[in-house]
């Protein structure tokens, strides 16, 4: 009888979730929460994309999540990063202290999510406004590099005073997430070829059918400069927008990768695993 191959289970590791927001959203309590419970909750979004959930790096990015976050690290291949965003710069004066000494964690992988957002938010939000976010951005870069941890990047609608702040403050050759990636082609080409270990991360938005111009900056990009990402809660792929997004997810993305660059998905697993060892070291 001919021997039938079986399908090969990829791996695949969400490189940026909010994972506290998630359980909160889900109803899911983090006493006693191991991997394998966790893994199990987010388990039906992947079953059919031969695909194994193996990693999670859930990033804190204000100071009410930090001491959450530092709590899900007891769980086996859960790694966080900690960071002011910033639309919450104004925090970060009084927040400083307890993120730099939430990175002496051995999981503390990176300090992030930093960076510019000048989307158009309604003035009832109060968020940070661009000259504190600017000054704040370059803070929590120098902190950054004097703790020699990789930075991730939050950039929307900023794309010429990231780049300005970047060239002038981070090191060539430092390793860099620019997370949930929305901007435009000619900015993400610049990214890679100012920074050899710049990588660019896609969530759900890269699945929206309106999202034709990020879909071609997903297409052109090469393979070994991408990383899979949910940015859960948020942003959740097609064809569950309106659902809580969570890591079990990521495979829609990976398959809408695969899909645009027309490829097979389990190439786009292989490089975005290598891609995301070498970013964080997991």
């Amino acid at each position: 009888m001919e021997k039938v191959d079986e399908p090969q289970e990829h791996s695949f590791v969400d490189t940026h979730c909010n994972v506290p927001n998630v359980l909160d959203a889900l109803s899911i309590s983090l006493e006693n929460l191991t991997w394998s419970s966790l893994t199990t909750h987010f388990a039906s979004q992947s079953k059919g994309h031969q695909a194994k959930l193996t990693g999670i790096l859930s990033v804190s990015s204000d100071r009410a999540s930090t001491q959450a976050t530092l709590n899900l690290l007891s769980c086996d291949n859960v790694y966080g990063a900690f960071g002011i965003h910033p639309l919450y710069a104004y925090e970060y004066e009084e927040g400083e202290v307890e993120k730099v000494e939430a990175m002496e964690h051995p999981k503390a992988v990176a300090y992030g999510e930093i960076g510019l957002d000048y989307h158009k938010w309604p003035a009832s939000y109060n968020y940070a406004q661009p000259d504190l976010q600017k000054k704040i951005f370059i803070s929590q870069i120098k902190h950054a590099l004097e703790l020699q941890k990789p930075i991730i990047i939050h950039t929307r609608e900023a794309e010429e005073d990231t780049m300005s702040i970047m060239k002038e403050y981070i090191p060539k050759d430092w390793k860099i997430h620019v997370h949930c990636f929305t901007d435009s082609l000619e900015f993400s080409q610049r990214l890679i070829a100012e920074w050899p270990n710049l990588w660019i991360g896609f969530a759900g938005v890269v699945t929206f059918k309106n999202s034709k111009a990020l879909q071609k900056v997903a297409a052109e990009l090469p393979l070994d400069r991408l990383l899979l990402e949910t940015d859960a809660p948020f942003l959740t792929p097609e064809p569950y927008r309106g659902k809580t997004c969570h890591p079990g997810h990521t495979p829609l993305i990976a398959a809408k990768i695969a899909q645009l660059k027309g490829i097979d998905v389990g190439d786009v697993y292989k490089a975005c695993r290598e891609n995301t060892t070498k970013m964080y070291g997991f």
